[in-house]
């Protein structure tokens, strides 16, 4: 037993090294990105992507640090993403970063495959989770674009997707506090809608967010479903 929970430890150091190592290097390559843009005096829509890989980092930090250990199904979902969402916006300059991450989560999924608790334990809350998460990100977003509007760094027509940012935000924790609970299916439907909206008027403000929304919404109704019976 002793040496099963060494084999476990060992695990989880491995995955605390890789996902905090791809999240600063991303970190990082975000920062010197955006000083050169404002070196240069590039078009200002163009700091929002390092601005998005820069909270995306702090995201894969804080993920591996604090959910990786009491909630790591979700926590490897999350590295997955962000992954994801650093190969969009850095390119090859992400694919180190994303690599760790993506590792970090196979060692995730690797360790919690086979453990019991987590299968007889309905995670009942992971929609939930990812609706607050994704409203965070939005709402963190729009905010942004208010404030680069206000000191005139961005476009003024960009005020509307900044508050319009902030609505769809304020609607997703509306949603993620009352109704996905009670109402999964009317919350999942209503959050999936509220990302595509997201995705197709403000790419930029609402990409990263938006996937989160249709990760907790395509949850709630696959599990009603009974298409799979664990997230």
């Amino acid at each position: 037993m002793s040496e099963n929970f060494s084999k476990q430890k060992k695990i989880e150091k491995h995955e605390l090294v890789l996902g905090i190592m791809g999240s600063t290097v991303s970190l990082l390559l975000g920062l010197i990105i955006l000083i050169l843009f404002m070196e240069y005096n590039l078009n200002s829509y163009m700091y929002i992507g390092p601005v998005t890989v820069i909270l995306a980092s702090f995201l894969g930090i804080i993920t591996t640090i604090f959910i990786l250990g009491f909630k790591p199904k979700i926590g490897g979902i999350i590295l997955i993403i962000i992954g994801i969402w650093l190969l969009i916006n850095l390119t090859l300059l992400g694919t180190f970063s994303a690599i760790l991450l993506f590792l970090t989560s196979y060692y995730v999924f690797k360790r919690t495959k086979n453990d019991e608790t987590l299968k007889r334990n309905k995670l009942k809350y992971d929609s939930f989770f990812f609706s607050i998460l994704g409203s965070i990100i939005i709402f963190t977003m729009g905010i942004i674009g208010l404030y680069l509007t206000t000191i005139q760094m961005i476009e003024p027509n960009s005020l509307y997707w900044s508050v319009n940012a902030i609505i769809s935000a304020i609607i997703g924790f509306i949603i993620a506090l009352f109704v996905i609970i009670p109402q999964p299916k009317l919350g999942g439907i209503v959050l999936i809608l509220i990302a595509i909206w997201l995705i197709f008027t403000m790419p930029i403000f609402g990409i990263l967010g938006g996937i989160f929304l249709i990760t907790a919404g395509s949850s709630e109704l696959i599990k009603n479903k009974d298409i799979v019976r664990y997230f």
